[in-house]
């Protein structure tokens, strides 16, 4: 499984790492930067999570979607899982009102779940809080969102605070298109050959090249 936190604590940089299993407590994590061998407990890896609101990608073949759906039940589907989402968010919110990453998921799950208006809305609510400048980057909701809603001068202007904010940034974020539906939509799968390469580890091959594999993207 393939999530996006931050690098690490007291670090605004998005960042993608695998994590492959668990032991003592411990989630075994496959990391470009920190290492093949790094280890978080449950605590570490949700507080590094929770900025990201639990983005996943998850890879499998074909032939083991039936054990998948078996354990992931209803949240196979992407629905389900927005719907989900907005669920948890709306529970952290209550538990924690001043958080701008729960406002900031919630916008997510609504942009998702085609309640536009609602969405622009948590996303103000965000911004209000306080979000780094790297998200606004990083994740482009928030612009999605209020372009759809027709408040493009929110995201011009953040677009013109963020840019300058994040050295390295070339033009703006691109808007959505307008055009037939599913124009310019992402797949959630695809089928084909993986091949992982990544320093040795516990357990972990160094170089191996998978079959056929279905990758899902939350």
């Amino acid at each position: 499984m393939v999530v996006q936190q931050r690098l690490q604590s007291g670090s605004n940089v998005a960042h993608f790492r695998t994590v492959y299993g668990d032991q003592g407590g411990r989630f075994l994590i496959s990391d470009p930067l920190r290492g093949p061998g790094l280890q978080l407990s449950e605590a570490e890896l949700m507080d590094l999570w929770h900025f990201y609101n639990g983005e996943s990608l998850g890879a499998y073949p074909p032939a083991r979607e039936g054990d998948v759906r078996a354990v992931l039940g209803e949240d196979f589907r992407a629905a389900a899982k927005w719907r989900r989402l907005r669920s948890l968010e709306e529970q952290n919110i209550r538990a924690q009102p001043n958080d701008p990453y729960s406002w900031w998921g919630l916008g997510k799950a609504n942009l998702r779940l085609g309640n536009v208006q609602a969405a622009a809305t948590h996303f103000d609510r965000a911004v209000a809080l306080g979000v780094s400048m790297q998200d606004y980057l990083y994740r482009q909701e928030a612009f999605g969102a209020w372009t759809k809603a027709g408040e493009h001068h929110k995201t011009l202007a953040l677009t013109q605070r963020a840019l300058p904010a994040v050295p390295g940034q070339q033009g703006t974020p691109a808007l959505p298109r307008s055009g037939p539906p599913g124009a310019g939509r992402k797949q959630a799968t695809y089928t084909g050959r993986v091949n992982v390469n990544v320093a040795p580890s516990p357990g972990l091959p160094a170089a191996q090249t998978r079959p056929p594999c279905r990758v899902t993207m939350r």
